[in-house]
């Protein structure tokens, strides 16, 4: 809005303050200048107040309990306005300003005394406007707004029945409009999915399976309708139904590609059982399918069970461990004894933390055995019937050998051993070969010679210790291996 600095430019600009006297001039223009400063400060504050009062009537939700009032309130305030930004009409807006002002506040005073009548509909509205449903279905919201306009309309003209039923109404509309907006944010990830596998033709192939996602999907829009504003649950079976429609696109590509290669039924069900098979090589079983997939199964879940129970007694015995070192500890600190023991497991919780670093669990197993320390070369593979370092072998020992600058003192056993296929004789000297290979090159190190002069020893076991079943390849190739035994020596007395 515009208001002129002074009324004094009015004046200047009229041109019959040049015909008087300069000493008259100076001082009419004197006495005007306050009166100028306070209809300025008028009208600034009749603007402030009509705006005020706008703001006020929006809180009390006028726009829509007395939208008459609030239509009839923005004219005189948009009047107002126009006539203050205009320096030779400004004068004029203090009237627009004031009834602006008037109109607005018997808005907000009407919508106050409506809300109590119409306290339901508009907590609906407010909990819709929160998850963006005015956005979603914007016809729809308008046509929810009329129709509480009409309610207000009803109850401020006592037609309390037809105000009853139009809030009534306008309420469900609302709840609509939320639960519309709510599922929206909780399922249409899922829906897409659904969608893009129908048009897909999922359903030609993986019927069930995607059946199974489109009844999940129906029964997280049924939990939300049943409590829509606890969502979590309805969320997670959104997903679980994604997950679902996944699964059965997937099923649906494997059935095309095995129709367009024309491959058997027999290679379709050897193929399935390929995981399984895996998973028992590494549980050191070798499954037998000839009862089905079923007992295989069976054998697998039994052997996990009995990890489990053993996972659990091997933590038993830890926590029984824990308490006897507090314990020592406690009455070591009592007799004022230093324990050399407790000091060097600290050291070698060091070692290991420092091991376990450089290497992947696809590279190397570390495992203890009382103060002993394995190391299992997994990323060290020979080549069948071969004891030959490959660079890439060469370059897996060198981090080896750093990470062994930690064990000095420690004897290094390097042990070679094979799977079951060739004769005993043949294995034998072929892991002792591949032993002394890896010895080799880690005393010739730089780091090993210099700093370690650790006592290597290498031996061959052939296939006499395998660590997995030799039926499978998986097997076999767990059980052609190289292992480092790290022994530390001997405590001395105090």
């Amino acid at each position: 809005m515009f208001l002129p600095s002074s009324p004094n430019a009015i004046l200047v600009r009229s041109g019959w303050l040049a015909a008087l006297p300069g000493y008259c001039l100076l001082w009419l223009l004197g006495s005007l200048a306050p009166a100028a400063a306070d209809a300025q400060t008028a009208l600034s504050q009749a603007e402030a107040g009509a705006v005020f009062a706008r703001d006020l009537a929006t809180s009390q939700q006028a726009p829509l309990l007395a939208p008459e009032l609030v239509e009839k309130a923005q004219k005189q305030l948009n009047k107002a306005q126009s006539l203050a930004d205009s320096p030779a009409r400004s004068a004029k807006a203090q009237k627009p300003f004031e009834e602006a002002e008037s109109l607005f506040l018997a808005a907000a005073e009407r919508a106050q005394q409506l809300s109590p009548a119409l306290a339901a509909p508009l907590t609906a509205r407010a909990n819709a406007l929160s998850v963006g449903a005015d956005r979603l279905q914007n016809a729809d919201w308008k046509a929810a707004d009329k129709i509480l306009r009409q309610a207000a309309d009803a109850q401020a003209t006592a037609r309390g029945e037809k105000a009853l039923q139009l809030a009534g109404e306008a309420e469900q509309r609302y709840r609509d409009l939320e639960l519309f907006a709510i599922q929206h944010r909780s399922l249409t990830p899922a829906r897409q999915q659904i969608a893009q596998a129908l048009a897909d033709k999922v359903d030609d192939e993986a019927p069930e399976t995607l059946k199974r996602a489109q009844q999940t999907l129906l029964t997280a829009e049924e939990a939300l309708v049943h409590n829509r504003y606890d969502s979590d649950y309805a969320e997670s079976l959104a997903g679980e139904a994604i997950w679902q429609t996944q699964h059965a696109t997937r099923l649906a590509d494997r059935i095309r590609q095995h129709q367009a290669r024309d491959t058997s039924l027999e290679s379709l069900l050897l193929d399935s059982e390929k995981p399984l098979t895996m998973i028992a090589s590494q549980l050191g079983i070798h499954p037998r399918f000839h009862d089905g997939q079923a007992a295989v199964t069976e054998d697998l879940i039994a052997s996990i069970d009995s990890l489990q129970l053993d996972s659990q007694t091997l933590a038993l015995r830890q926590q029984e461990l824990q308490a006897l070192s507090k314990e020592m500890l406690a009455l070591e600190k009592r007799l004022g004894i230093q324990s050399q023991q407790l000091a060097e497991q600290e050291k070698q919780r060091a070692r290991l933390a420092h091991l376990s670093g450089l290497f992947t669990t696809q590279e190397a197993g570390i495992f203890t055995q009382h103060r002993s320390v394995i190391f299992r070369a997994q990323g060290l593979q020979f080549a069948p019937g071969s004891s030959q370092l490959t660079a890439e072998h060469r370059a897996f020992l060198d981090r080896l050998a750093d990470a062994l600058r930690f064990f000095k003192g420690f004897s290094i056993r390097i042990e070679g051993h094979t799977d079951a296929f060739g004769t005993q004789e043949a294995n034998q000297r072929l892991s002792q070969a591949r032993a002394e290979a890896v010895s080799q090159f880690l005393q010739q190190d730089s780091i090993a010679a210099g700093e370690l002069k650790n006592a290597f020893e290498a031996i061959g076991y052939g296939e006499d210790k395998p660590i997995a079943s030799n039926d499978t390849p998986e097997g076999r190739s767990r059980n052609r291996r190289i292992d480092l035994v790290l022994e530390p020596a001997r405590l001395t007395k105090p």
